[in-house]
């Protein structure tokens, strides 16, 4: 079959013919992948930046599709399902899963990530746990179900951002597509006051399609706009909270400053290892501001299965969020499309057929 596989000692990436994956364990599943997705953290892990494998490795831990062929013991899912599938799983019995954060487990999850540690699914199938393979509510196309591990990640990060205020003011930093999830969430919970910051045009058009009210602005409009107001007006009619889904440090230190009293600083953009953020101890303690990172996906992933579902054809209309379709032969293009902001997000259509 074929995959798409890097090989990151060398930073090479290249479609390549594999052997089809078989059952071997009890609760083996080989999903038969349909759509697979293209995300920012991939990129960082084809430019170096990113922890993986050393070996010939299917990148890939975004992906949904039909289940082919399963294990004995398989229960929770049959031949023919139509699924997604939880890149990371804990151990179950290190001191971090047993406290309940599998995501931080020594052994698996980000340490075993599906798509940088094992076989992932830019590849016509592959096989995983039966734990990870989760079954779609009716209606949910399989190209939308493709963004389930985002979403899923996105609402472990809101459960630690909570509350997050209705009538509040929110900033995005960031028009890739994290943020534009990041709108389509909070518009689907009723926050009405809500500007992203985005250098790219093309970008910030994608948030004018979704038709949501919300603002996109250039970084260099909205700084204005701040830095035309005193401290105490900051200090009293900032943002209520900033979400960055950017990881670029100067937006976030910048950002820092347009909290008002009682605001948060979200971050779930990822930053290089080697990025730094100066923040104001000052500020942190008269404005009592509070600052929380956010990583991957403990405990969400059928709450966004469910969530696909909830936001539907509005939300979840994959032109309109800046996403396009490519085959695995198209890599390069997907990804320089990609890093130059043209889309917010690549999808290789592995067979489409399936939907």
């Amino acid at each position: 079959m074929k995959a798409l596989q890097f090989l990151q000692p060398e930073q090479r990436l290249e479609v390549h013919d594999v052997p089809w994956p078989t059952v071997s364990a009890p609760h083996d599943v080989i999903v038969r992948v349909a759509f697979a997705g293209v995300c920012g953290t991939d990129l960082h892990a084809l430019s170096g930046h990113y922890p993986m494998s050393p070996e010939w490795t299917t990148m890939g831990h975004e992906l949904s599709g039909l289940v082919a062929e399963v294990g004995g013991a398989v229960s929770s899912v049959a031949v023919g399902d139509r699924v997604s599938v939880n890149p990371n799983r804990g151990c179950g019995v290190c001191r971090a899963c047993k406290l309940g954060n599998i995501h931080f487990c020594a052994t698996q999850s980000i340490a075993d990530c599906l798509g940088f540690y094992r076989p992932g699914g830019w590849a016509e199938a592959v096989l995983v746990h039966e734990a990870d393979v989760h079954r779609l509510p009716a209606g949910v196309p399989l190209s939308s179900a493709a963004l389930c591990e985002p979403i899923s990640c996105l609402l472990h990060a809101f459960d630690l951002f909570e509350p997050l205020p209705a009538h509040g003011r929110v900033v995005v930093l960031g028009a890739g597509i994290i943020g534009l999830l990041t709108a389509c969430l909070l518009h689907h919970r009723g926050v009405t006051d809500v500007t992203i910051s985005e250098p790219g045009p093309a970008r910030r058009r994608f948030v004018d399609g979704l038709r949501l009210g919300y603002r996109a602005a250039a970084p260099a409009e909205l700084a204005a706009e701040f830095a035309a107001l005193s401290d105490d007006q900051v200090a009293a009619n900032g943002a209520d909270v900033v979400i960055d889904c950017s990881g670029f440090c100067p937006a976030i230190e910048q950002a820092a400053g347009w909290l008002r009293r009682g605001g948060a600083l979200c971050l779930f953009g990822v930053a290089p290892p080697e990025g730094r953020v100066s923040l104001s101890p000052y500020l942190l303690v008269t404005r009592e501001l509070s600052v929380r990172g956010a990583v991957i996906n403990p405990h969400t992933f059928p709450r966004a299965t469910a969530m696909a579902a909830a936001l539907g054809a509005r939300y979840l209309d994959l032109p309109r969020l800046g996403v396009e379709l490519f085959k695995l032969e198209q890599y390069q293009e997907a990804m320089d499309k990609l890093k130059t902001g043209e889309i917010s997000k690549g999808m290789f259509a592995v067979n489409d057929t399936l939907e």
